[in-house]
């Protein structure tokens, strides 16, 4: 049986973004997909949301009516604790904006899908990842890409790291930008 490429929509694709998902590790597994265009989200000074979601439905109206083999579109649904579920990776820009989104099976681990989206972050001063990404290693990945990492340290780590709890808190962005991509999906 033929291999057949993993169908990715990203929403805000642009030539520049491209080159970057591109270079992720395994990216020759993937076909990317523009689901709304860079303008139309990121440089848009007021979102016409009703607007944005009715085109997005339709092109994935669109996509779903070409016929495909069995099994030829995966779906990112994995086990976990017994339940099927997916995970979301994603990083935002200090808006709020979805920058990059990557979509894993349930029992991906963490750390995969944070070594996965590790190249195409953007150029940044400082990161706010959730403590599921707490290891010395994604640590020291970011501090190679000269970004400060603000992670809060794992409870049952032997030695523990210093950070910045005032500057997390501004985290609530990201978990207001997943909550927003929920209602999304929920709309589509």
């Amino acid at each position: 049986m033929a291999f057949r490429k993993k169908n990715v929509f990203v929403v805000g694709l642009e030539p520049f973004n491209l080159r970057l998902l591109k270079a992720v590790r395994h990216a020759e597994d993937y076909e990317f997909h523009q689901l709304l265009s860079h303008e139309e989200v990121v440089l848009a000074k007021r979102l016409d949301l009703e607007a944005l979601l009715e085109k997005a439905r339709g092109i994935l109206r669109e996509f779903r009516r070409q016929p495909a083999e069995k099994g030829a579109v995966p779906s990112c649904i994995g086990r976990t604790k017994g339940d099927l579920n997916s995970k979301l990776h994603a990083a935002c820009d200090g808006e709020g904006k979805p920058l990059i989104l990557l979509l894993t099976e349930g029992q991906v681990s963490d750390y995969r899908g944070g070594s996965t989206v590790l190249p195409a972050l953007p150029d940044a001063k400082l990161m706010l990842p959730d403590r599921c990404y707490e290891s010395d290693w994604f640590r020291e990945a970011l501090a190679s890409q000269g970004i400060a990492p603000c992670i809060p340290v794992r409870k049952n780590r032997k030695q523990p790291i210093q950070y910045d709890t005032e500057r997390h808190k501004q985290r609530t962005r990201i978990e207001r930008m997943v909550g927003r991509l929920k209602d999304f999906l929920s709309a589509i």
